[in-house]
This record gives C-alpha cells, sequence and structure tokens, in this order.
C-alpha cells in the first residue's frame, strides 16, 4: 500500500499533535510541500483539489469561522457516517452551506483559484489577523517536524 500524499500526510500531522481542529486552508496545504518534500513541485489548486477529489476515504472541505478561510480536513469515521448529508464532488465532501451555486468540481476548481492565485503567487501560503503571509516560524518548526518523519 502507498502512503498518503504529502498534504494528507501534513493534516493528520496537525491533528494528532492537536494543532488544528477543522483543517488547514489550501495555500497552506499546497505550501508546505516547498519544507516537507522540497524537491518536488508545489501543487496547483486545480491539481490539489483533482488529487483531494479521489483520496480515501475522503477530504472535507469547508468554511471554518475563526480565520474566515475554507478549509480542508480528513472525512473522519464519525463524518463518514453522515456522507449521504454533504455535497459530494469525487471524494471530497462540502460539509457546510459553502459553495452553493457550485455545480461541479471544475466550477470549485475554478472559484478556489482566483480566489487563492494572488497568495499563491506571492508564496504567502499562512493567514495571520486577515492577511496572508509567508510561514510563521511556528508553521515552520511544525512543518519541520513532519519532514524530518518523513
Amino acid at each position: 500500500m502507498s502512503s498518503p500524499p504529502y498534504w494528507v500526510a501534513v493534516i493528520q500531522h496537525f491533528q494528532r499533535r492537536g494543532y488544528i481542529y477543522n483543517g488547514l486552508t489550501i495555500p497552506f496545504l499546497l505550501g508546505a510541500r516547498t519544507i516537507t518534500e522540497p524537491q518536488k513541485p508545489v501543487f496547483s489548486v486545480s491539481e490539489f483539489l483533482y488529487e483531494a477529489a479521489e483520496q480515501l476515504p475522503g477530504t472535507t472541505l469547508m468554511r471554518c469561522g475563526h480565520i474566515d478561510e475554507y478549509v480542508i480536513a480528513d472525512l473522519d469515521k464519525e463524518s463518514e457516517v453522515y456522507c449521504h448529508l454533504f455535497r459530494p464532488f469525487g471524494r471530497l465532501f462540502i460539509i457546510d452551506e459553502s459553495f452553493g451555486g457550485i455545480k461541479d468540481l471544475s466550477m470549485l476548481v475554478g472559484q478556489l483559484t482566483d480566489l487563492y492565485a494572488d497568495c499563491l503567487e506571492k508564496s504567502h501560503y499562512s493567514k495571520v489577523d486577515s492577511d496572508w503571509i509567508p510561514y510563521t516560524d511556528v508553521e515552520r518548526s511544525r512543518l519541520t517536524e513532519l519532514r524530518d518523519k518523513l
């Protein structure tokens, strides 16, 4: 069995350590590769979302009220029971009222690509106090913890 994609390992590491509760933003997960697998290219939003839509058991997408941003997390065993209540795009499940007008994965990809284009172009992967910035020292340290385990 192959190991999970790097971004799944990032989510799981951050959850296990109690660093997050709802998930991680798409820019955070995309940029994480610059630290966890620096020899590999950073995914585009499109590549990431299409991979997330195929990931088993599944991936969730929701709006986090704390940072006012969309976050990605693993579909945990508890939530998996309620998959039929979520809006599926393959194995990517929107678990709140976000993206009501979105009809398919390509529309979702387009909207999120537009939303995050500027911060990704600037390599600003972290949202702190309503601003997208490069990773903080703490975030970089947490990603380095994971890199050292991969």
